[in-house]
């Protein structure tokens, strides 16, 4: 994420709950952007869109591959 010197990337409230990319976490994870796992299982854009097995969701949500 790139921020301008000085600015805040991420927050953590006194009730525990991290903010990234806001300043106002009211989850215990709130993530304002584009939101991407490390094994690439789900990811949700700033627009809502959420994927899982994919990167780039066109819809609501998208799911690649087989769905039980």
């Amino acid at each position: 994420m790139d921020a301008p010197a000085g600015a805040e990337i991420f927050t953590i409230n006194g009730k525990g709950s991290v903010g990234i990319g806001n300043t106002g976490p009211s989850y215990k994870q709130d993530v304002t952007g584009d939101l991407r796992t490390t094994t690439g299982a789900y990811f949700a854009t700033s627009s809502g869109n959420v994927g899982i097995g994919s990167t780039a969701p066109g819809g609501k949500l998208n799911v690649a591959g087989n769905v039980i």
